[in-house]
């Protein structure tokens, strides 16, 4: 593995992975004339110079040698986005935030007022006190379901009653359904039907590539009407049919991909550097557009919408030129916070978008905004609306169902665009 450095304040390095473009770190140096030996019995196994790819940048690592690299803690991440010598390394940060399920407010008291629920459900830690993110989410007619990093899912009515529940090896990202089978993606590479009384393997997206003993990390799956979209950490973007035959499997240059949606016509990917689309057909690149790291993402009738780690929503239009491999772009809306999570009403008029500030906006899709709420539960890190209701997972490990805000809102504001018309 090699790593990019970064020049973080207080005298810190931050790494940041050349495979999959995430931040792996924080880089811990020994001193000048320090033994290896002495350091890895204080610290652990090291890694070499030659890992470092731009490391004769930094004048001042000249003399290193080894190092070892550090998690991060939650504490990095607020001194990050406190400290104005650290702002160059924000989005970095805030992209491996809802990796980690990072939550800026976690220590603070609820803020008052927030957006009320409807009901809520934590699934208990038998291990202790510390909170379990949960970012899958799938809502159907009758359950609600939420999967979360120790491989929990558990399965609840729209009252919030426990119907069910199943345990995965490892940690759950991605859960989708249809009238026939419902998936749950997990790190030990399979993908896993839920249908049964048992979750049951039944396809296995691990590569040659990547070792048994290495997490296999799958951050989208997308089910169409007539096929399943997978996107990995490692770049490989895979077509299946609905009995999980591979149609088309292509690698390409991104990684981090938290949105994957289809249309009849293209598959659309919003990734570490961008968004790309994809010939729904051949897998062929249609076109794509750079941005900072894409967190989420919605498609409309004619466009893509998403939010960035810059805290920023792009609107782009689905048919770009094909010869250039681009297309239109332009700003729907800025953010208080980086967009963690966004969804559309059923009617697709409405958008809610959550940010890692534990802000809740809802927009029009003219990109103006009609309400905007903060929600106590923790960070947002999934949305989902159904019905008249919004459903969210958290950094706090939290399902939490909403009534629909904004719905009364935009409803007077048609009425009074509607009556203005008539007047003039």
């Amino acid at each position: 593995m090699s790593y990019l450095i970064h020049r973080g304040g207080n005298g810190r390095f931050v790494l940041q992975c050349t495979v999959t473009g995430a931040m792996a770190g924080l880089m811990f140096c020994p001193h000048p004339n320090e033994s290896r030996r002495a350091f890895e019995y204080d610290y652990g196994s090291t890694e070499n110079r030659e890992s470092l790819i731009n490391v004769n940048e930094f004048p001042e690592l000249d003399y290193l040698t080894f190092w070892v690299m550090e998690s991060a803690s939650f504490y990095e991440y607020d001194r990050c986005l406190r400290e104005e010598k650290w702002a160059h390394l924000r989005p970095l940060f805030l992209a491996e935030g809802k990796a980690s399920g990072y939550n800026p407010g976690r220590d603070k008291p609820p803020i008052s007022p927030s957006l009320p629920t409807r009901w809520q459900y934590t699934p208990p830690n038998p291990r202790g006190t510390w909170k379990i993110p949960a970012w899958a989410l799938y809502v159907n007619e009758n359950t609600v379901w939420i999967g979360n990093r120790d491989g929990l899912i558990v399965v609840l009515d729209h009252d919030g009653q426990i119907v069910n529940q199943f345990q995965l090896p490892k940690i759950t990202r991605c859960l989708v359904g249809n009238d026939r089978s419902i998936y749950a993606s997990c790190d030990d590479g399979n993908l896993y039907d839920l249908t049964g009384k048992l979750p049951e393997a039944v396809y296995n997206f691990r590569t040659d590539a990547v070792s048994q003993w290495i997490d296999f990390m799958v951050y989208s799956v997308d089910l169409a009407i007539d096929r399943i979209h997978i996107a990995d950490t490692y770049g490989q973007l895979s077509q299946l049919n609905l009995d999980l035959q591979p149609l088309w499997k292509i690698q390409t240059n991104y990684h981090r991909t938290w949105f994957l949606q289809s249309d009849d016509r293209a598959v659309y990917q919003g990734h570490n550097s961008g968004v790309s689309a994809y010939d729904i057909d051949t897998g062929k690149l249609l076109w794509s557009h750079p941005t900072e790291s894409v967190l989420c993402g919605v498609i409309t009738e004619d466009s893509v919408i998403v939010g960035t780690s810059d805290r920023t929503l792009y609107q782009l239009s689905k048919t770009g030129d094909i010869k250039m491999k681009t297309t239109e772009t332009k700003l729907f809306a800025e953010l208080e916070g980086a967009a963690y999570s966004c969804t559309l009403s059923r009617e697709k008029n409405l958008l809610f978008v959550a940010d890692h500030l534990s802000n809740l906006y809802v927009f029009n899709l003219l990109g103006e905004l009609i309400e905007k709420y903060t929600t106590n539960c923790g960070v947002v890190l999934n949305l989902y609306s159904f019905g008249d209701r919004l459903y969210g997972t958290t950094s706090d490990g939290t399902i939490a169902s909403f009534s629909i805000p904004g719905l009364e809102t935009q409803k007077f504001l048609a009425s009074l665009k509607d009556f203005q018309s008539k007047r003039n």
